[in-house]
């Protein structure tokens, strides 16, 4: 299964929801920000509860997310359900 807010936070996933290659093709899309930028949006986020910086902020974490699960590929557990744990930890 893949994680079920993909299209709640922008991703522009319009896959089956069954289809993991879909789903990490939509994240490594992703602009991936630069150091300026994530601290900019991390100083918003703190600053002024700026939501719409903690959404840019977990999207771009997202690649890193399905890099980290597939190190652990070889544990027994599907792909989909690491990629979703990770992204719960975000």
């Amino acid at each position: 299964m893949v994680p079920t807010g993909s299209r709640a936070l922008g991703l522009g996933f319009t896959g089956n929801l069954g289809n993991i290659d879909a789903y990490i093709s939509a994240v490594n899309r992703l602009p991936m920000l630069t150091h300026e930028e994530e601290v900019s949006l991390a100083k918003r986020l703190r600053d002024d509860h700026d939501l719409d910086a903690a959404q840019k902020l977990v999207l771009s974490h997202l690649r890193l997310v399905v890099s980290i699960a597939r190190g652990y590929l070889g544990y027994g557990l599907p792909h989909a359900d690491l990629i979703q744990e990770g992204n719960i930890g975000l």
